[in-house]
């Protein structure tokens, strides 16, 4: 919904001959809640030097509209609306492409200004150098042909060894992984993000890290989530001051 009235289907995601498409994840609830902790933040301040909280308002909408910056800032700048599928034939930068194992993304950023040189060294096809890839709109115009250029050497190959290799190279490559491979990802492992808790039900399990490191060392805690009732003596009879005789009365009575 918010994805949709502050603009977001119409110009961003998709493809111009085929209907709108919205995000898979809840990408504007996840910026609102962002704004919403750089607003209280921002309130907490204030009541620290001013002595006086605020109220906060906090729209989902909005952060949908402030969350794509070419979306309405080319419109107020031009009057021109933005339309969806700009980057189809984006080849160099974020078309996936087929390998011999799965799908990967290129991109031509960090390459020192000579992206394509490099690209074409690495992939082995000196026809990448031609001046009609040397540019972005370039690319685009003569898109189909470079798709053909790229995509028979990756073909061949798989995508280990591709990130490897060009990250020896000093290129990047972004590998299109399953949530499996995610998981068992030996970058991830040797980072340390993953956290192997115990779970009184279910097990080891593996569970995702805060994503940020402090002082190199992971702050995400090693405990499971209580399970339902299992601090009921801490809470209601040490915090509360319960007796064991009101607690069993609580229990008898499905209360806890």
């Amino acid at each position: 919904m918010a994805q949709a009235v502050g603009g977001f289907l119409h110009a961003v995601t998709g493809s111009a001959d085929q209907p709108p498409m919205g995000t898979a994840p809840e990408q504007m609830e996840i910026t609102a809640a962002r704004n919403g902790v750089i607003a209280i933040m921002a309130a907490l301040f204030q009541r620290q030097t001013a002595g006086k909280g605020s109220h906060i308002d906090l729209s989902t909408m909005e952060a949908a509209i402030s969350t794509p910056s070419g979306l309405i800032h080319p419109f107020t700048f031009t009057g021109r609306s933005p339309i969806r599928g700009g980057s189809d034939g984006n080849v160099m930068d974020g078309m996936h492409l087929p390998t011999a194992d799965g799908e990967v993304t290129l991109t031509t950023a960090g390459t020192g200004g000579r992206a394509m040189e490099a690209w074409a060294e690495f992939l082995e096809e000196p026809k990448l150098t031609d001046a009609r890839f040397a540019t972005l709109q370039s690319r685009m115009d003569n898109w189909e042909e470079l798709h053909s250029l790229v995509a028979t050497p990756l073909s061949k190959r798989n995508n280990l060894d591709l990130m490897r290799d060009a990250m020896a190279k000093g290129l990047v490559i972004g590998l299109v992984q399953s949530p499996q491979q995610v998981v068992d990802s030996p970058h991830l492992a040797e980072r340390g993000y993953f956290v192997e808790i115990d779970h009184p039900d279910s097990g080891s399990m593996k569970y995702p890290g805060p994503g940020f490191f402090l002082d190199g060392e992971n702050t995400m805690g090693s405990r499971p989530a209580p399970s339902l009732g299992q601090h009921n003596l801490e809470i209601f009879g040490e915090e509360l001051g319960l007796t064991n005789e009101e607690l069993g009365l609580l229990r008898a009575a499905r209360v806890i």
